[in-house]
């Protein structure tokens, strides 16, 4: 059996949406979980399939090292077809994302 340690030299990218309640109001969120193998800078974009509008999530930071989780809030973003692009040094990988309201 592979035990799965997050904290291991290995890349892996993943992502979660979830309702999450703040306050008064319900919000639906959403998360980017990776781990990065080395120490670089990070690239994080979220983009409507069509290309007319991108979010970006994490803009050219220096990261170190281990596992991430990078949360935010879809509730204003449309119902749709996304793709979300993770990029590194080494790294590049795009994944695709939908958002059913």
């Amino acid at each position: 059996m592979n035990n799965f340690n997050k904290t291991e030299d290995r890349f892996f990218l993943k992502t979660k949406i979830y309702n999450k309640i703040e306050e008064i109001s319900k919000c639906l969120a959403a998360a980017v979980e990776f781990n990065i193998p080395y120490n670089g800078k990070v690239n994080l974009v979220l983009a409507e399939k069509n290309g007319r509008k991108s979010y970006t999530l994490i803009d050219n930071k220096f990261m170190k090292k281990g596992f991430y989780s990078t949360e935010f809030d879809v509730t204003n973003i449309p119902g749709g077809e996304y793709c979300y692009k993770f990029k590194t040094d080494r790294i590049e990988q795009t994944r695709e994302l939908k958002l059913i309201k």
